[in-house]
């Protein structure tokens, strides 16, 4: 082959490696995370990062492909603005913080308890409904049913969970000890089977959790509750306002809407 004939598909070499370089570089910057990065932003990168739980209840995956009250909430969120929806789950409380403070998720989803100790920290939107922090324990002749009497036991929460909070206001207000212990499971469902197995006496769950769990463990009591109801919301980053805004927007338009009649049917009745 002449040096001629060579030159032709050198060109096109080069300018394949220069297109695709550039390619590789526009989406590196059109998806690093942008901590400052609020709604008119996110528009214009076309996808909508949402990270929450993994479970029956809020997010999960089957044949059928995703599935979940948070994911189908947010999946409705995003199509009304025509993004791209990008659900993760991350199964350590602390970490979804940091990562929501770093930009590397828009919207911080449930299960979420609306409590005093995080409005320093995060952003809630409007809440969207009620739900209670159950205690997980084995079928018995004698269950645990009086909040008292978790005085001296041990009760097993995921990593960081929101739910240490109110073990520390029971401790307090039974004068006593509550002994918590954070353990790292990779979902709810992890949690429920440390208690069937018996390595663990007691955990804590959010109620819609653990009731979407109830048929698969027909042995486990999610029947006592160790909370009133609570409000459950979505959060943002502080500083997120317009973000904010339009999820409040949406939330409570959407919330007077057939459609959520029907999720709320479909994942939480």
């Amino acid at each position: 082959m002449t040096d001629v004939s060579r030159k032709p598909i050198l060109v096109i070499l080069i300018i394949y490696i220069l297109f695709w370089g550039s390619f590789v570089t526009f989406r590196l910057h059109e998806n690093r995370y942008d901590p400052k990065a609020d709604f008119p932003q996110i528009q214009r990168r076309g996808t909508l990062r949402v990270c929450g739980e993994y479970d029956l209840f809020s997010f999960y995956t089957d044949r059928h492909g995703q599935r979940g009250f948070h994911y189908e909430l947010a999946k409705a969120f995003a199509e009304k603005y025509h993004l791209k929806l990008i659900y993760l789950y991350e199964p350590n409380f602390q970490n979804r913080l940091r990562d929501l403070t770093s930009g590397k998720y828009d919207i911080l989803a449930g299960p979420l308890p609306v409590i005093s100790e995080l409005r320093s920290t995060i952003a809630y939107t409007v809440p969207i409904y009620l739900s209670r922090v159950m205690l997980v324990q084995q079928v018995s002749s004698d269950p645990l049913r009086n909040v008292v009497n978790l005085a001296k036991q041990h009760i097993a929460v995921p990593m960081s969970s929101p739910a240490i909070f109110r073990l520390q206001h029971i401790a307090s207000e039974i004068s006593d000890s509550i002994h918590f212990q954070q353990v790292p499971v990779f979902n709810n469902e992890e949690l429920i089977r440390l208690v069937a197995s018996g390595q663990k006496e007691y955990a804590l769950l959010d109620e819609h959790v653990a009731m979407a769990y109830h048929k698969e463990f027909g042995h486990i009591d999610f029947n006592t509750p160790v909370s009133f109801s609570q409000f459950q919301a979505w959060a943002v980053k502080k500083g997120r306002t317009q973000l904010l805004d339009s999820l409040n927007v949406f939330l409570t338009a959407y919330k007077k809407s057939p459609a959520f009649a029907r999720l709320m049917k479909k994942y939480l009745n």
